[in-house]
């Protein structure tokens, strides 16, 4: 049976330069990386999604991730080296707290993700459908996504697919 999103999501981003990658997909593109990891999770199976795809797993977490997602992002981010409480242990328990309630958000915005039935343009090789399906996100972004992105991204899509056919076996 295929891996669902979440776990192959924890395995993907588990390497610093795809975290590198993914924060600066969000913070100079405005990309979602639950987005971008659902798009590599379907390339993981060769399956390019084209710009129909995309703008369908966008528009399904849109209004969660405005709503939800972004604000305990934000709220996390402002707490970071906060001096709103004289006691920083306090602040730092509290702003760990918000961050496993913003993760558990994110796990949330995943099932939607996986939930949406997208039908693929074509097959392609992993690496292939993986940057075929970032150009396809890229296009609907403010601006086209990096392509040391792409690469990031793309390198690790190769390394943990060709992992998951070692442990098929």
């Amino acid at each position: 049976m295929p891996e669902g999103l979440w776990p192959f999501s924890l395995r993907f981003y588990a390497d610093a330069p795809v975290q590198e990658a993914c924060l600066a997909l969000q913070d100079s593109h405005g990309g979602d990386v639950n987005v971008a990891l659902c798009l590599l999770w379907h390339a993981r199976e060769g399956k390019v999604l084209g710009r129909a795809g995309a703008e369908a797993l966008e528009a399904s977490v849109a209004p969660w991730r405005t709503e939800v997602v972004a604000l305990l992002r934000g709220l996390r981010r402002r707490l970071k080296g906060s001096d709103m409480l004289a006691d920083a242990d306090a602040l730092e328990a509290f702003r760990s707290k918000v961050k496993a309630v913003e993760l558990s958000s994110e796990k949330v915005e995943q099932t939607l993700l996986e939930a949406v039935a997208v039908t693929p343009e074509r097959q392609a090789d992993v690496e292939e459908a993986g940057r075929a399906n970032l150009a396809a996100y890229g296009e609907i972004l403010a601006s086209p996504i990096a392509l040391e992105i792409i690469d990031a991204l793309c390198a690790r899509l190769v390394l943990v697919a060709r992992q998951a056919n070692v442990d098929q076996r």
